[in-house]
């Protein structure tokens, strides 16, 4: 699989896991990424720093100008 294909998977499979409960996230992705435990261990790691992070780098620091 090349780079960007890989890249783009990781990145779904996180913009998925956020879009469900925290509960939920970790079982879906190992049912996702079955025996692909390097997949999963990079999605899974991406998803804790997406939670601790609370998605800041989502959110302006300033609010639009008008």
């Amino acid at each position: 699989m090349a780079g960007e294909e890989y890249n783009e998977i990781v990145m779904t499979l996180v913009e998925r896991a956020m879009a469900m409960a925290p509960e939920v996230r970790e079982r879906y992705l190992r049912g996702v990424c079955d025996a692909d435990s390097a997949l999963l261990d990079e999605v899974w790691t991406r998803v804790q720093w997406e939670e601790r992070m609370g998605g800041f780098l989502k959110k302006p620091m300033l609010p639009p100008r008008n």
